[in-house]
C-alpha cells in the first residue's frame, strides 16, 4: 500500500506536539509548591516532613546550611526585643551589624513579646476600634501587613495603597539552581526586620530591597511570620464600577487570602499601586468606586508626614469623605 506523504507529515506533527505537550506538562508540575510553601521558604522557615523533592533538596543544600550557620550567629527576635535596652545589647557589634535583618529570619516569627505589647496598647487605648474593625483602609501602608494585624485582631479585610510594584512570586526552583535563593531570603529578612526594628519600611530602601518581587513577597512573608497560613495570591484589575476583575498580568493590584487565629476564617489583603493624588474629589474613579463597595470601619494613617505637603487637601478628602469609616487611627501625621 503506497504511503501518503501528507498523511505521514500530519502524524509526525501530531507525535511531536503530543511529546512537547506532555514534556511541558511534566516539567511544569515537577516539584509543585503551594503558595504557603513558597512564602515559607522565602521567609527562611524550615518545612518539616515535606514530601516535595524540591523542598528537601533546598533544605539539604550547602546554601541552606550556610544560611542556618549565618542565622545562628545572631540572637533571636524574642531575645532582641526583651534585651534591646540592656548594656550588652547596646555594645554588641553583631546585633548592630547591617545584616541584623536576618534576626527576623532566625526567629521564624515576629517576637511574641513584641506582638503582645502592640495588642495590649490597642486593647487599652483603642478599645472600640480594636474590637469593631473588620475592614481597615491603610492608604499609605505600602507592604505593611504587620501593624494593622497587631492593632486590629478582628480584621478580615485590609486595603493597602502604595507606590511600589506589586511584583511576582519568585520561581523557587530556578533561584535554587542558580544559587540565588539564600541571598533573596536575606533580603526578605532584612526588609521585614526594618519594620520590626524601626516601626516602618524605609521608603528609600524599599525599591532596592523589594526588587522585581515587589510587595507580594514582603506582605505575605510578614503575615506568615505572625502565624498565618497563606492560601492564595491573585492579581487583578478594576472595572469602572470598582468591581474586581481577575487579571494575571496586572501590575496594579493583588489579593492575598490567608487564615490566622483559632477561628480559621479566611481573611484578605488587597494591595493597590495607586497614586492617590490622581483621584479627583467628586469624580468617579475605579478605585474610589471599589472603596465605596467595601465595608470599612477604620482608616489607619501612619508614617505619612513626608507625603502630605503638596496634596494635603486631596488626602484629607480621600480619607474623610471617600471612605465611610467609623474610626480614624493615626500617628502624628496631622491629616
Amino acid at each position: 500500500m503506497p504511503v501518503n506523504p501528507l498523511l505521514s507529515l500530519i502524524r509526525l506533527r501530531r507525535f511531536f506536539f503530543t511529546f512537547y505537550f506532555l514534556s511541558s506538562f511534566s516539567f511544569a508540575n515537577e516539584n509543585p509548591l503551594s503558595t504557603h510553601q513558597i512564602i515559607s521558604i522565602l521567609s527562611g522557615v524550615k518545612i518539616e516532613n515535606s514530601q516535595s523533592e524540591l523542598i528537601n533538596e533546598i533544605q539539604n543544600s550547602p546554601e541552606w546550611e550556610e544560611l542556618e550557620r549565618f542565622k545562628s550567629k545572631y540572637p533571636s527576635a524574642e531575645v532582641l526585643w526583651n534585651s534591646r535596652q540592656s548594656e550588652e545589647f547596646q555594645q554588641n557589634e553583631q546585633v548592630n551589624h547591617p545584616a541584623r535583618g536576618n534576626l527576623q529570619v532566625r526567629a521564624n516569627k515576629i517576637s511574641q513579646s513584641y506582638r503582645e505589647a502592640w495588642r495590649t496598647f490597642s486593647k487599652e487605648k483603642l478599645s472600640e476600634a480594636n474590637q469593631e474593625s473588620t475592614g481597615v483602609f491603610y492608604p499609605f501602608g505600602g507592604p505593611d501587613t504587620i501593624f494593622p494585624t497587631l492593632l486590629f485582631p478582628n480584621m478580615k479585610k485590609l486595603i493597602l495603597v502604595g507606590l511600589e510594584d506589586i511584583g511576582t512570586l519568585p520561581n523557587i526552583k530556578e533561584l535554587h539552581e542558580r544559587k540565588q535563593l539564600v541571598n533573596l531570603i536575606r533580603h526578605f529578612g532584612h526588609s521585614i526586620y526594618n519594620a520590626f526594628e524601626l516601626g516602618y519600611f524605609p521608603t528609600k530602601t524599599m525599591h532596592r530591597e523589594f526588587g522585581e518581587y515587589g510587595v507580594i513577597g514582603i506582605a505575605s512573608s510578614a503575615l506568615l511570620l505572625m502565624g498565618a497560613e497563606i492560601i492564595s495570591i491573585e492579581n487583578f484589575s478594576l472595572g469602572e464600577d470598582g468591581s474586581v476583575i481577575p487579571d494575571p498580568d496586572s501590575n496594579y493590584a493583588f489579593r492575598l487570602r490567608y487564615r490566622m487565629g483559632s477561628d480559621q476564617q479566611d481573611r484578605e489583603v488587597y494591595y493597590f499601586k495607586q497614586e492617590l493624588q490622581k483621584i479627583i474629589p467628586g469624580r468617579s474613579h475605579p478605585f474610589r468606586n471599589f472603596l465605596n463597595n467595601q465595608s470599612i470601619q477604620t482608616s489607619y494613617l501612619k508614617a505619612t508626614n513626608y507625603s502630605l505637603f503638596d496634596h494635603f487637601e486631596k488626602y484629607q478628602s480621600i480619607v474623610l469623605y471617600m471612605v465611610k469609616q467609623k474610626y480614624i487611627v493615626q500617628s502624628d501625621c496631622g491629616i
